[in-house]
């Protein structure tokens, strides 16, 4: 024979009983009726199988099992009653986690300050930053294991869905005194040339590279695989080599940015989530954060682009 369900409803009567001393008056303070009460009651028993309750006339009476669940019966609702605090604390971004993982080039120069703003609007969510490669982070987006992923554009595994964030562009850089430094839009075929510096395999920035210079009608063998865009732009400082990087990795650091003949490449940032899965809160606030930057962004460069017009039509005037 199955057993009465336990609920939480039932606990509640079970200490409005103990509280009020007697199943009346706790019916009139619950506003419910006499009978239900006692029906809840007589399910309560029946499903710990024991009584609560001594019974004489009208009068009740707890049994001393009765006192021995008080306290585990107090304690489950005042867990559930701060469960929902908390839940009400997440959802109003009072409190809450939130994982992002991203690419080398958007998470070492891009989601940083990003994150930044995001604290200082919601100082009580605690904010982790994982910076992998883009492989990597697609997998841990897939399994669930970050809540939002930021990676150059790359074809997705299956599962996961992209919303466009920022537009980024990829550079050569060389050392500060070699010779294409000197140079205003070189060929690309004089890379050829050149020790070649890349990222290691599983890098947006290597993939998208390579279909740069592909594209250029260039096919060049590293030289040298390194792990970070930071070591790239270090070693090429050092003279080991060139590299095409992210515009954004382009610091006053001994490499300096060459612009090559021929056609430019742009890639997308993307922000990533699993298709059909919900985000947490946190997660849902971030990313509306991100994609509102992004049409700020847009916004920026047509404003810039019609003020270029004006001047330009006033000049012809």
């Amino acid at each position: 024979m199955t057993k009465p369900a336990l609920s939480l409803h039932r606990l509640e009567l079970f200490l409005a009983i103990l509280d009020a001393g007697g199943v009346g008056r706790a019916a009139r303070a619950r506003n419910i009726s006499q009978p239900a009460v006692s029906e809840h009651l007589r399910g309560l028993e029946a499903h710990f199988g024991i009584q609560l309750f001594d019974r004489a006339g009208r009068t009740l009476r707890p049994t001393p099992a009765a006192r021995e669940i008080e306290p585990y019966a107090r304690q489950v609702l005042d867990l559930v009653r701060e469960a929902g605090r908390v839940a009400r604390g997440i959802q109003g971004l009072e409190r809450g986690s939130l994982t992002i993982g991203a690419s080398t080039t958007p998470g070492t120069y891009l989601l940083p300050a990003a994150l930044g703003r995001f604290h200082d609007a919601y100082p009580g969510v605690t904010l982790n930053l994982l910076i992998e490669n883009t492989r990597e982070i697609e997998r841990r987006v897939a399994a669930g294991q970050v809540d939002l992923g930021v990676i150059g554009e790359a074809p997705l595994l299956q599962g996961l869905v992209a919303d466009q964030w920022l537009t980024d562009r990829l550079v050569l850089i060389v050392a500060r005194g070699h010779s294409l430094a000197r140079r205003r839009s070189p060929s690309p075929q004089l890379l050829r040339n050149e020790r070649y510096i890349a990222r290691e395999a599983g890098s947006s920035t290597r993939a998208v590279a390579e279909r740069y210079l592909a594209r250029l009608g260039v096919s060049l063998a590293p030289a040298m695989e390194l792990g970070s865009t930071e070591a790239v732009r270090e070693a090429v400082a050092a003279g080991l080599g060139v590299a095409l990087v992210s515009r954004l990795a382009v610091r006053d650091r001994g490499a300096v940015p060459v612009v090559l003949a021929g056609p430019q490449w742009k890639r997308d940032l993307l922000v990533i989530r699993r298709a059909g899965a919900a985000l947490s809160p946190p997660a849902a606030k971030f990313r509306e954060l991100l994609l509102e930057e992004r049409a700020e962004g847009k916004r920026r460069i047509g404003a810039g682009r019609s003020s270029r017009l004006r001047r330009d039509n006033s000049t012809t005037a």
